[in-house]
C-alpha cells in the first residue's frame, strides 16, 4: 500500500501540460501582464501593457520535466522594449523563437531602455505611445524586423571669421557614428543653407532611391540661413544637434522636401522626426516656432534660460501643439514625398531651426 501511494505522488508530481511547448516559432504569445514578465511558457512574447521604465524584463520560467522526474525551473524571456517582449528559448527542448510582441500601451514618460516612455512608436512589434517626457537614449526595439530609418543631418555652421563670404561649417557625424532619438548610423550630413542631396543612405549603409532638397533663405550677414550651438558635447548626438537650419523670417520660411521614399516606406507609412533646438542667448528670451507637413502644424516653444547648453541634454518631446522640447513626431505620414515646413512665429530675433530629420518606417 505504501509503495503505491509513494508511485501516485511520483506520478502526480511529474504531470506537466505540454501542450503549451507545442507552440509553432512565430506564434504570438499570451499578453503579458504590466509587471513585466510575460507568459513563460510560450514560444511567443507577450506584449501586455507596458512599464512606465521602458526598461528590459525577464520574461517568466518555463517548467520543465529535468532528469530523474523532478521539475526544474529555466528561465527564459527576452528584452522588454515598448511595451513589447520578444519570447526565449525553450530549455529540455528545440530551440523555439518567440514572434513579435504584442502592442504595449506606454505610460508618461519615453521610449527606450532606461527612459520614461513617451509619445512616438517603439520599434517593430512593439508600439509604445505615451505622454509627455524624456526620450531615452535607445529607441525600442520590438521582436520583429527592424524598421528602414533614413536620416539626414543639417550640418549648418557660423558666418567666416573677419566678415570673410561663406561658413564656417559644424562638426559632422561619421558614416558609423550612431545618433538620434531613433538611434541609427549613416547619418547624410547636408551642407549649407540650401542645396540637394540625391540617393540619400539609409541607416543600414545601402543607397536608396530618395533624395532632399532644402532652402533657409538668409536675410543677413548676422541671419545667414544656418547656425550653430557650437556645443563643447562631442556625442554624436550633440554633434547632430549642434548645426541647423535658421530661418529668421516669418514670410520666407525653411522648406525641406524629401522624395522618392522607397516603396516600402512609402506604401506602410512612417513616422517623421525633427529635431529643433536653437541657440538663444538672452535668458529672458522665448521664441516660438511653427512646424508643418501637410494640414498637420506643430507649435514649439523654447526660452534661452532653457535651451542654450553647451553640453546636449537628451531628446525632449514636444508632447503638443505649443509645448516645450526640442523633438517633434509626424505620426504616420503615408506617400513616396513629403514637404516639412519651419517659420520663426515670435521672439527678438525670430527663428524656426531644424537640426535634422529621421524618416522611421512603420512595424
Amino acid at each position: 500500500m505504501r509503495v503505491a501511494i509513494l508511485v501516485g505522488l511520483f506520478l502526480a508530481g511529474c504531470l506537466y501540460d505540454y501542450s503549451t511547448l507545442e507552440k509553432r516559432g512565430g506564434d504570438a504569445g499570451s499578453p503579458g501582464s504590466g509587471n513585466n514578465e510575460g507568459d513563460g511558457a510560450r514560444g511567443g512574447g507577450g506584449g501586455g501593457t507596458g512599464p512606465s521604465s521602458g526598461g528590459s524584463g525577464s520574461g517568466g520560467n518555463l517548467l520543465v520535466l529535468a532528469a530523474g522526474g523532478s521539475m526544474a525551473t529555466a528561465a527564459t524571456g527576452g528584452a522588454q522594449s515598448g511595451g513589447a517582449q520578444s519570447g526565449g528559448a525553450q530549455s529540455g527542448g528545440a530551440t523555439q523563437s518567440g514572434a513579435a510582441g504584442a502592442r504595449g500601451s506606454g505610460a508618461a514618460g519615453g521610449i527606450a531602455a532606461g527612459g520614461a516612455l513617451a509619445a512616438g512608436r517603439g520599434g517593430a512589434g512593439g508600439d509604445a505611445r505615451g505622454g509627455a517626457g524624456n526620450l531615452g537614449a535607445t529607441a525600442g526595439a520590438g521582436g520583429g524586423a527592424k524598421p528602414t530609418i533614413l536620416s539626414i543631418d543639417f550640418v549648418g555652421g557660423l558666418p567666416a571669421a573677419d566678415g570673410a563670404a561663406g561658413i564656417t561649417a559644424a562638426p559632422t557625424l561619421r558614416p558609423t557614428d550612431v545618433a538620434g532619438a531613433r538611434p541609427a548610423a549613416h547619418w547624410n550630413s547636408a551642407f549649407g543653407a540650401a542645396g540637394v542631396l540625391p540617393s540619400l543612405i539609409l541607416s543600414d549603409g545601402t543607397s536608396s532611391s530618395a533624395k532632399v532638397t532644402w532652402s533657409s533663405p538668409p536675410t543677413g550677414v548676422t541671419a545667414p540661413g544656418v547656425w550653430r550651438l557650437q556645443l563643447t558635447d562631442a556625442r554624436p548626438d550633440a554633434i547632430m544637434m549642434d548645426g541647423y537650419l535658421d530661418p529668421s523670417s516669418i514670410t520666407l520660411p525653411a522648406t525641406i522636401l524629401v522624395a522618392n521614399l522607397p516603396e516600402s516606406m512609402a506604401s506602410g507609412g512612417y513616422d517623421v522626426y525633427v529635431y529643433c533646438l536653437g541657440a538663444i542667448t538672452l535668458a529672458t528670451e522665448t521664441r516660438t516656432y511653427a512646424y508643418a507637413i501637410g494640414a498637420t502644424i506643430v507649435s514649439v516653444s523654447q526660452s534661452g534660460a532653457k535651451m542654450s547648453p553647451t553640453n546636449f541634454g537628451g531628446f525632449q518631446l514636444v508632447a503638443q501643439s505649443n509645448g516645450t522640447g526640442n523633438t517633434i513626431v509626424f505620426h504616420s505620414v503615408t506617400g513616396p514625398a513629403f514637404s516639412l515646413v519651419a517659420t520663426p512665429v515670435t521672439g527678438d530675433f525670430k527663428r524656426a531651426p531644424v537640426n535634422g530629420i529621421q524618416i522611421v518606417s512603420l512595424p
